[in-house]
């Protein structure tokens, strides 16, 4: 039995309209998926719109930087300096969080000791890793 004929005999035995209502579930579901697997941005802080629309966010972009330079630094740089701003977020982890990088000391510092209850233990811990 050929694939045609098993395909015309699910035809005829389903019908048209149910077949494509499943289809049309089927791409329902697929899009929901989708938008679900999107970076969510944290309000207030820039980033890169193109980014946030791709499931892989900068990851693409960064390492087509990492391979033409051989360090994640200057991307970061290039980054901070398209933007004007002393902090932005990355979307580096499909279906992650986004990271936070700060480039201000006086931020950086403020943050590190009085408010220290923002930061999650696994970024104090990275962060004292020589």
């Amino acid at each position: 039995m050929s694939l045609i004929s098993i395909g015309v005999s699910l035809f005829t035995m389903i019908g048209l309209s149910t077949l494509a209502l499943y289809g049309a579930v089927v791409l329902a579901a697929g899009y929901f998926l989708y938008l679900a697997a999107l970076p969510k941005p944290i309000p207030g802080i820039p980033y890169n719109e193109a980014a946030a629309k791709r499931i892989l966010g900068d990851a693409p972009e960064l390492l087509e930087a990492i391979s033409k330079t051989g360090t994640m630094l200057d991307w970061l740089i290039s980054q901070l300096a398209n933007r004007n701003v002393p902090v932005i977020q990355l979307f580096l982890r499909p279906l992650g969080k986004p990271f936070v990088i700060l480039s201000d000391f006086r931020e950086t510092q403020d943050i590190c000791v009085r408010r220290s209850r923002y930061l999650m233990p696994y970024a104090i811990a990275k962060l004292n890793m020589p």
